[in-house]
């Protein structure tokens, strides 16, 4: 069973130390919640809204598919569910590789070890999975990875053919990844990963969701080291039809690394989509926020793309508010409220206010609920969804997720108890676990 948590973060002693109060201990210690023992645990490696704005889900993966129905989740709205009275136990899991098989583009029987990354757009969810082959070092080597899509919120799925998409650049991939030693099919490392641009509810009929393919190509020895891949691609999914490749960042014609071999990450802003290298990254009506994989948050309002950065008011973005709390050296995720940003770093989560034009504060904001306790900084945080961005923090849902930092068996930070999924409701007014109502598993 799921223990209360109360770590006093080193962001949290970092404000004390400022206001010198200690009515902000007690505040503290009244935040302390007793964690719900329902919960989807484990790393959650990807979370992401699909649907439009008549009908809203959220899934996440962590090795398992789950879905959770978010259609009008306006404040305590979402209090409607079946399981009102406690917010939680309203995700179902969809597809469990340990039990759950597929039906191929061959019409055969098809079994994943894992669910990698999922996306989705306004009619379509994706799900990328991958197989592990033992090999003769002692680690086990990815085989499989495959494209799946649903036209039915993940009742059922069928594999996405891509074989069409295979030209003589990556056609038979590197003989070395195909020899015995790796045991893996030629089609398997041009797969990427998937992601989506991820709007909240406001944005709803604008999600669309995106594949990055990387073409390799063969040394002509197995030998040879320098066996590599060109700069890849990134692609629109579009359903069951062949993804289309992008040529745009925002509104802007490019061909820079920002959509090609690098892009991880996507939001939408100002009518278009705009593509990153950043997993921290999202935009709400007046700015794009985003962090170049360290503690500093940035905002921008457009694309430069002969100078290749983005921009605020036509010039490169090189301001920022700046993260001063120790052992915070990385911001993985970031979320948008009208008057806060929430940040999911290394070492816990933190929010910064934003001005009534938007722009981010100096410094961070003492959180009125739970957040610091939850997401300790043992804790890594990420990633975040925030439903409505034209809420205040306090009164839209949110879910992130706590993973432990580095590997499992090496790390010494976290509870891997508590690690998995976590939600704000407004109508419960704190943070605590998310997950399903089967009780076999405790939520998982």
């Amino acid at each position: 069973m799921k223990k209360s948590i109360f770590i006093l973060p080193l962001a949290f002693s970092a404000a004390l130390s400022l206001t010198s109060c200690h009515d902000n201990i007690f505040e503290m210690i009244s935040q302390e919640v007793p964690l719900e023992t329902y919960q989807i645990d484990g790393n959650i490696s990807a979370m992401t809204a699909g649907g439009d704005s008549s009908q809203e889900y959220l899934f996440v993966t962590n090795g398992k598919l789950y879905r959770r129905d978010i259609t009008a989740a306006s404040g305590s709205d979402i209090t409607s569910t079946d399981n009102s009275s406690s917010w939680n136990k309203n995700w179902e899991r969809i597809f469990d590789p340990s039990t759950d098989s597929l039906t191929d583009a061959s019409g055969n029987s098809y079994q994943p070890d894992k669910v990698i990354y999922v996306a989705a757009d306004t009619s379509y969810l994706y799900m990328m999975t991958t197989t592990w082959t033992p090999s003769l070092t002692s680690y086990n080597v990815e085989g499989d990875r495959r494209l799946w899509v649903s036209s039915d919120w993940g009742d059922s799925f069928q594999e996405l053919d891509l074989s069409s998409m295979y030209n003589s650049a990556f056609a038979g991939l590197i003989d070395k990844y195909t020899s015995s030693y790796y045991n893996q099919k030629p089609s398997v490392l041009a797969l990427d990963l998937i992601f989506a641009n991820n709007t909240d509810h406001n944005n709803a009929d604008q999600r669309r969701a995106y594949i990055r393919m990387n073409y390799h190509y063969d040394s002509n020895t197995k030998s040879d080291s320098n066996a590599g891949y060109y700069p890849g691609q990134v692609y629109r999914l579009n359903g069951t039809s062949t993804p289309s490749a992008v040529s745009t960042n925002g509104a802007v014609t490019s061909s820079n690394t920002y959509i090609n071999s690098t892009a991880v990450s996507c939001c939408y802003y100002n009518g278009a989509d705009y593509f990153s290298p950043y997993y921290a990254f999202t935009a709400n009506d007046d700015y794009i926020y985003f962090s170049k994989n360290n503690k500093y948050i940035y905002y921008a309002d457009g694309w430069d793309d002969t100078n290749k950065c983005f921009t605020n008011g036509g010039t490169e973005v090189t301001t920022s508010y700046c993260s001063s709390t120790p052992g915070i050296s990385i911001i993985y995720a970031l979320g948008v409220c009208n008057d806060y940003l929430i940040a999911g770093t290394v070492s816990g989560a933190f929010q910064v206010a934003l001005s009534t034009a938007s722009v981010p504060a100096s410094s961070t904001t003492s959180s009125k609920v739970n957040l610091t306790s939850i997401f300790t900084s043992t804790f890594q945080v990420n990633p975040i969804f925030v439903y409505n961005s034209s809420l205040s923090i306090y009164n839209t849902d949110i879910w992130a997720a706590a993973k432990i930092r580095g590997s499992i068996s090496s790390s010494t930070h976290g509870v891997f108890d508590e690690v998995g999924l976590y939600a704000y409701y407004p109508g419960r007014s704190t943070w605590n676990a998310d997950g399903t109502a089967d009780e076999t598993s405790e939520g998982n």
